[in-house]
């Protein structure tokens, strides 16, 4: 175990944790929410450092990003804990688990780093799987030295962070996927158990420091979901991230405590239809079709980028990223 940073002591060997918005208050010998930090005799610990519960070189598309790097391979790692409980969590085996019961290796930073240089194609780190700001220590540990191997790093995230914290983050992350669950704060109170403007502050903070930032939506079928909601939702992002911020729309499927089926597939295209009257580039995900995975030039329409499931081709653009066909500058980072 590692001391935690971002905590606070109080009375009585008590703690209070300043890592997210629960900051959960900590008596001697509990552990919080998100069931990797520990109190121990009045100190915090994160239980989670050097401990994997997954290591996988994927495609970038599956984090997803499909503006940061496209069609290139990056090793992603996660651990365990969570600070929210979506009853929907497709990763629950891990993310709503302790270390206590759930499996992992233990693998120090020296090594991550350097299963990052050695892997063939690959472009650096994603943390991902569970929510990486439980692991926000040992994440940051790694990611300092991959960046000065100058390699990419990125996280997969709730956006569920204190601002001190995620500023932090700026130093050491190149991009982030960030999940904005819903958009209202009953959604988040009754399906997430969180908040929802945090995760506001989050991705505004991201977008105001100039970070690269592609949002996810998942569609379940829960009766607060409505398209006014979404186009809301759409218009704060244009507001607070401008036109170009990728949208990715993901199909949910039954995991957890959740056994509803999907969402019918003309919702899905409905709420694009929507996103795309104020955002350049909204897809679709988690569905067996392809069209709506495409990049295509929010000007003439002309493809950029072919993906055939998780691989990618950049074909509609020349070497300084504009559109082959009528020179629009693409949202591309490679």
């Amino acid at each position: 175990m590692k001391e935690a940073d971002y905590y606070e002591k109080s009375i009585n060997n008590t703690v209070i944790c300043k890592l997210c918005p629960n900051k959960c208050v900590i008596k001697d010998g509990g552990i919080g929410r998100c069931r990797v930090r520990e109190n121990i005799a009045g100190k915090l610990y994160t239980t989670a450092y050097g401990k994997v519960s997954a290591l996988n070189l994927d495609p970038i598309e599956k984090k997803p990003f499909y503006h940061f790097f496209p069609g290139k391979k990056i090793l992603t790692i996660g651990s365990y804990g969570c600070n929210l409980s979506c009853i929907y969590c497709q990763n629950y085996h891990i993310s709503q688990q302790s270390g206590k019961n759930s499996y992992y290796l233990e693998i120090s930073v020296d090594d991550i780093v350097e299963k990052c240089k050695l892997i063939k194609n690959n472009i650096g780190i994603a943390f991902s799987y569970n929510e990486p700001t439980v692991f926000f220590e040992y994440m940051r540990d790694i990611a300092i030295k991959v960046k000065d191997a100058g390699m990419k790093t990125t996280m997969i995230t709730n956006g569920y962070i204190e601002e001190k914290p995620f500023k932090e983050s700026f130093e050491f992350i190149d991009a982030y996927s960030i999940d904005l669950k819903g958009f209202n704060e009953n959604f988040y109170r009754d399906i997430c158990n969180g908040k929802l403007e945090p995760v506001k502050n989050t991705i505004a903070a991201a977008a105001k420091e100039g970070k690269h930032i592609e949002i996810e939506n998942l569609v379940i079928p829960e009766k607060d979901r409505n398209y006014f909601e979404f186009e809301e939702m759409c218009k704060w992002l244009v507001l607070n991230c401008g036109k170009d911020i990728p949208l990715h729309i993901n199909r949910y499927y039954p995991a957890y405590k959740m056994s509803e089926p999907p969402v019918e597939i003309e919702i899905l295209e409905k709420l694009r239809e929507i996103g795309k009257r104020y955002l350049n580039y909204v897809y679709i995900g988690n569905i067996s079709s392809l069209i709506y995975s495409k990049t295509a030039c929010p000007v003439c329409g002309m493809e950029s980028i072919i993906r055939t499931g998780y691989e990618a081709a950049i074909n509609g653009c020349n070497s300084e990223g504009k559109c082959m066909a009528c020179n629009k500058k693409i949202f591309i980072n490679k």
